[in-house]
């Protein structure tokens, strides 16, 4: 057995951890690591029939099984195009072993992060060439805010400064970056991990009813998606046994990370290393398909009517850390705006902020239905009509105020008496007309 191999593949897949965990639930991690680790020595040296340390396309193929599938996966994996599997690239097989194992996968959302800390570097005057230089906190994030406004509303400083010495530096300032697109939490746990698992954290929000960030017996009973098996589930998540569900334990569940690769692979049936809008629709689940509708052409970067591995897994459908699904409402019928396109808790506003502007394919400003779904607010109308119920016609329609409600005729059929409220403000006293 390659000697190289072993320490390579060792290396890769120890250390590719996401979520952490604690105590002897890390120990039973990392011993299952390891032993998910021999298994890709075994398999990646059963396979290097020349002993290179690489494997060719025909080292690769033979005895892989369905042989498209396989050519698929190894252009999918071939991560640097060179036209061989490394030990790493091998590792990241979703077909070696299971997979919160997997070795890393260049993952596009921290390619993303990396070009605003380059952008934020340029503009606080080259801070790579100063990386020991620390900022004020709070001019921080007033520099940051000014750059994207009414974007970072719900933000403090907490999030930049987190040993709250009042300082910012450049790790702080890239963390906070990560925070701002959803590659952590507020917390700076991680979201992702290298191997491109992502925790379903749309769903922990769901169920964290009173926002603590952990998920009590209570919330899981009635919020979890677990039905009757879910006080069972509860108490063999809960590990420790002392109060709710962490992100960490709850990442354990089934349904606590989801798997884009594997989505990927799924919906790509003409196994050409690619999915197209077909593929797309025809392979995503009906609560999802709203936003399958929405992919095309925004996320398809090179606009050659397909989609890479890279550009599908910055899609919202892939990225589920918000309910992206859930449905926004145009409030004037003018269409969506970056204010009526809000999610849970006004989370990740960078990465809100860049699927809006993926979604506004005419730059326009605002969301048409064939951009993104939505409802539009309709405002209600009065009309007249026959005691027979034919002959309508319409009598007044309050634009301003939408919402209307408990009309009332005056004895002598002249005069109508309502209540009506306006967009921005539910508590209007009533109107006349």
């Amino acid at each position: 057995m390659n000697p190289f191999t072993r320490r390579i593949c060792a290396l890769t897949i120890l250390s590719a951890t996401g979520v952490a965990t604690s105590g002897q639930a890390q120990d039973q991690n990392q011993a299952a690591r390891r032993a998910a680790s021999d298994k890709v020595v075994e398999d990646f040296d059963g396979a290097d029939k020349n002993r290179d340390n690489r494997l060719s396309l025909e080292e690769f193929l033979f005895n892989r099984g369905p042989m498209q599938v396989a050519k698929r996966d190894f252009l999918l994996f071939d991560q640097d195009a060179d036209g061989f599997l490394s030990p790493v690239e091998f590792s990241a097989l979703p077909t070696v072993i299971e997979p919160r194992f997997r070795g890393p996968m260049p993952d596009p959302m921290v390619a993303l992060v990396d070009s605003f800390v380059a952008a934020l570097d340029k503009a606080l005057g080259n801070w790579n060439q100063n990386a020991k230089r620390k900022l004020d906190a709070e001019g921080f994030l007033t520099a940051i805010s000014e750059r994207f406004p009414n974007q970072l509303i719900g933000l403090g400083v907490g999030e930049a400064d987190p040993d709250g010495d009042g300082k910012v530096t450049r790790d702080e300032a890239h963390r906070f970056l990560e925070i701002l697109l959803g590659v952590r939490r507020n917390d700076g746990k991680l979201l992702r991990e290298p191997g491109g698992r992502v925790v379903n954290y749309m769903l922990f929000l769901h169920a964290d009813l009173n926002q603590n960030g952990v998920i009590d017996r209570a919330e899981f009973l009635e919020r979890s998606s677990a039905g009757k098996d879910a006080a069972e589930e509860f108490d063999a998540t809960n590990r420790d046994g002392v109060g709710g569900l962490s992100l960490e334990e709850w990442s354990t569940l089934p349904r606590g990370m989801t798997d884009p690769i594997a989505d990927f692979r799924q919906m790509d049936t003409n196994f050409d290393a690619y999915v197209d809008s077909a593929e797309l629709l025809a392979g995503t689940p009906e609560w999802k398909r709203s936003m399958a509708k929405s992919v095309f052409p925004g996320f398809d970067l090179d606009r050659d009517g397909r989609l890479t591995l890279s550009e599908y897994r910055v899609t919202m459908q892939a990225n589920m850390i918000l309910p992206w699904h859930r449905e926004l409402v145009d409030q004037d019928g003018g269409g969506l705006t970056t204010a009526e396109f809000r999610f849970e808790r006004r989370l990740f506003p960078l990465l809100v902020y860049i699927y809006f502007r993926r979604l506004d394919t005419n730059s326009n400003g605002v969301l048409d239905p064939t951009e993104f779904a939505f409802k539009t607010v309709v405002a209600d109308e009065f009309f007249t009509l026959d005691e027979d119920g034919a002959n309508w016609k319409s009598l007044f329609r309050f634009d301003e105020h939408p919402a209307c409600g408990s009309p009332a005729v005056s004895p002598d059929g002249k005069q109508l008496a309502f209540d009506a409220w306006p967009i921005e403000n539910k508590m209007a006293p009533p109107c006349m007309s």
